[in-house]
């Protein structure tokens, strides 16, 4: 049996982690939903969907869930905002006296 090794993004120019990512999270969430019978899967399933793209906010869009970035694209850009207000936060901070 011949086997040949393959390197992602080298040898191979595709890869499958991103949606690799989301079977993880989904098998996470399935799991803290303890037992699921067959017959309940597709509405566990759809929960994790709905959780997902429509509560959670991600990593990558940072405050705001994947739904709100597909329905108005310029959220997606959010970094400059949050300097912004971080900024803001400090310069308040720092102006108030927080001595007896």
């Amino acid at each position: 049996m011949n086997i040949h090794k393959k390197i992602a993004l080298k040898e191979v120019h595709f890869s499958n982690s991103i949606i690799e990512g989301n079977f993880k999270m989904l098998k996470k969430f399935l799991r803290s939903r303890g037992e699921i019978h067959s017959s309940k899967t597709q509405k566990a399933v759809n929960d994790f969907v709905r959780i997902h793209n429509e509560k959670k906010p991600t990593y990558q869009h940072q405050i705001h869930t994947p739904n709100e970035v597909h329905q108005n694209p310029e959220l997606a850009n959010v970094k400059p905002v949050l300097q912004k207000v971080n900024q803001e936060r400090l310069i308040a901070n720092r102006a108030s006296c927080c001595k007896v």
